[in-house]
């Protein structure tokens, strides 16, 4: 797996190939047709299925508790510290998602990738619009906000020692996800707000 995000993420889907990915993980190349069928189910395990397995963690975590009273930022918090501390971990899966984006071909396409990235997304709005009705927080567009709170962390964990370069104190983790959160929940249930941005 991390041989594959490694190839992905430096050559991009097309350039990569099996036997330069085999040959990094140590294994014979017929192993990974094997396990995964083709390049494209390699990427898929590789790349995808890390964000869907934690988002599959993140729902039972959350399936959990939400029926009792909890504070909202427990919830944006396992949500948004989690994304961060996926992508600071996993900093070639980021580039391996980013990459396919300014590729022509994908696995499939990049139109397919997108919307399994959205069919993802849509569960956690599910959790956002429970969570803001609730606490009757209206006047903010849940699909857009989402994608706003997902890239807050991601940027960070990309951009991260580009932002606080020059100071005499980088912000620890538990620092930027507080900050993360703070801005993403002002902006979720300030309902004078556009778009989930501050009104």
């Amino acid at each position: 797996m991390d041989a594959a995000r490694e190839a992905f993420a430096a050559e991009g889907f097309d350039r990569s190939s099996t036997r330069g990915i085999a040959a990094a993980a140590g294994v014979n190349s017929a192993l990974i047709f094997r396990y995964f069928g083709s390049k494209a189910g390699l990427y898929e395990a590789a790349v995808l299925r890390p964000l869907e397995a934690f988002v599959e963690e993140f729902l039972d975590r959350w399936d959990t508790y939400q029926r009792e009273p909890h504070p909202p930022d427990q919830t944006a918090t396992e949500w948004l510290g989690g994304l961060y501390d996926l992508f600071c971990e996993h900093h070639s899966l980021v580039l391996a998602l980013i990459r396919p984006s300014h590729e022509a071909a994908l696995p499939s396409d990049a139109a397919a990738v997108s919307k399994w990235i959205d069919a993802l997304l849509s569960r956690v709005e599910v959790v956002i619009t429970t969570e803001a009705e609730k606490r009757g927080w209206s006047g903010f567009d849940v699909k857009m906000s989402n994608r706003i709170a997902l890239g807050i962390p991601f940027s960070f964990a990309v951009l991260g020692q580009w932002l606080f370069e020059g100071e005499s104190r980088r912000p620890q983790r538990d620092e930027i996800v507080a900050g993360i959160v703070s801005f993403v929940l002002r902006s979720m249930s300030n309902t004078g707000g556009r778009n989930g941005l501050p009104g």
